[in-house]
């Protein structure tokens, strides 16, 4: 005997509720036109506008460096990443024993 369907509802509605304005937002992003509750048609335009904000390009660096820099861990095989915060020495690589 199985769980009964009704609990699987408020699983699915609580997906639909979080993922649903992300969907929204994206298929958005593409829009030629400045209405944002209309599509108008297929268009990387918003994104050259994006590209050429220095603020936006700075964000998206310091984003992808920091992305870069993983914390080491005596788990995991993969090397100490080389980027470490400006002033702080670059972290440890030892694994411990015991």
């Amino acid at each position: 005997m199985g769980r009964p369907r009704f609990l699987y509802v408020p699983f699915w509605l609580t997906y639909v509720f979080l993922y649903a304005p992300i969907a929204v937002l994206v298929v958005m992003s593409f829009n030629e036109g400045k209405s944002p509750y209309l599509h108008e048609g297929f268009s990387l335009k918003w994104y050259g506008v994006l590209a050429e904000d220095d603020k936006v390009m700075e964000g998206l660096v310091n984003t992808l460096i920091v992305a870069g820099d993983r914390p080491c861990s005596p788990r995991s095989s993969a090397p100490c990443s080389p980027w470490a915060w400006p002033g702080t020495p670059a972290p440890s690589c030892s694994t411990r024993s015991g």
